[in-house]
């Protein structure tokens, strides 16, 4: 009103008004606005929170490419899952691989490990990496995508990328996973990949951690927590689930890797991986442990004469194999509640068994760390 009234004064005496006077009504609009925004702002703050800690992308806004895929886009995204209104707190990311129809076992990782959201000064946050569908879905597939459906809407942790949901397209998951927590959670302080029939101790997993960050000043801090595979050769029979060809992988062996199934690495060599995805693009090897952890460090030290620093984790595993004793957990029960004789690390059987497999571990483990605290307080 008072800005349409100035308006029709000026049009109307012009240069007639004390010059003055005109600045000084420009002056208190100005003022007026600031004040105005600034109230509007602080309400909305104080309404709905935001992030005290910087969320800025390290992915460049116009980077639409994963790897040689062109018309990269996020088919399910929840852009805000990493805000914190802590800026005290530490922020632990969990990507996790699963395909589109392991509804056990996401659930049975929502109802163990992943039920976890905080510990100490550390927030967790566990995401699903998924690819969409075949383009011509068979039918079971169509009842899947619904399924998918509801559980993004009842969980929110789901992130799809658009290229097809296959054991040949790992890769692209895998650097999605990249991708996705550069762009949306780059305030990490440390991020784990695991897949989807782990069970992970995130209580000892962020106490490595937090050791690590206080003994920086006098060791350097560590880039990478994993099963180390060093030596490793090429299959080349047909049929066999790992076979390369000598035209995909003409050496005779595979540079030093991390096993996938679960490992830790820094946002430090998340980016620089990254970061030579582009020049690597042109022979993507798809068995993404080799290529993602084997092959884009190798082109990284090429470039920097830098190789990440390792923490050997094999010893902290826990396999079991045998087909006829799929609850490791269940039929090993010790009778002292504080006793755990798994590891950090547990590679659970897929099938009837793997929920119960799970809650089981982590009633245990969080068992253990009640008794432990309780020994404290008493």
């Amino acid at each position: 009103m008072r800005i349409k009234l100035l308006r029709k004064l000026t049009l109307r005496y012009g240069a007639h008004l004390p010059s003055n006077w005109y600045w000084k009504q420009i002056s208190e609009m100005l003022l007026l606005t600031l004040v105005v925004t600034t109230i509007v702002v602080t309400l909305k703050l104080l309404l709905h929170g935001v992030p005290l800690r910087s969320t800025k992308s390290l992915v460049p806004s116009e980077d639409s490419k994963l790897l040689d895929l062109h018309n990269f886009k996020w088919i399910a995204n929840n852009a805000s899952i990493c805000e914190l209104n802590d800026n005290s707190a530490k922020l632990l990311v969990i990507l996790v691989h699963t395909a589109r129809d392991h509804f056990v076992e996401r659930r049975a990782i929502r109802e163990s490990w992943g039920s976890l959201t905080s510990y100490l000064d550390w927030s967790i946050r566990v995401i699903f990496l998924l690819g969409e569908e075949e383009p011509i879905p068979k039918p079971h597939q169509q009842q899947v995508k619904s399924d998918i459906e509801t559980e993004l809407v009842n969980n929110g942790d789901l992130v799809m990328g658009n290229f097809v949901d296959t054991y040949r397209n790992l890769s692209y998951k895998h650097i999605m996973g990249y991708k996705w927590v550069l762009e949306y959670c780059s305030h990490a302080d440390f991020v784990w990949k695991v897949d989807d029939d782990m069970f992970i101790d995130t209580l000892t997993i962020i106490d490595w951690r937090a050791t690590e960050l206080e003994r920086k000043k006098k060791t350097k801090l560590i880039d990478m927590y994993c099963p180390v595979i060093a030596g490793s050769k090429p299959q080349r029979e047909d049929g066999l689930k790992w076979s390369i060809s000598k035209d995909v992988w003409p050496f005779d062996t595979y540079p030093t890797y991390c096993s996938g199934v679960a490992y830790g690495i820094s946002m430090d060599w998340i980016r620089k991986i990254y970061s030579v995805t582009s020049h690597a693009a042109q022979k993507i090897l798809w068995i993404d442990d080799v290529y993602v952890t084997g092959i884009l460090p190798h082109l990284v030290y090429k470039q920097t004469l830098e190789l990440p620093v390792l923490k050997f984790t094999w010893p902290h595993f826990t396999f079991d194999y045998n087909p006829y004793n799929t609850t490791f957990c269940l039929e090993n029960r010790d009778t002292k509640k504080d006793t755990r004789n798994f590891g950090v690390i547990v590679r659970l059987l897929r099938g009837t068994f793997l929920e119960r497999e799970s809650r089981c571990l982590w009633n245990r483990r969080w068992g253990f760390e009640v008794n432990s605290i309780n020994s404290l307080i008493m």
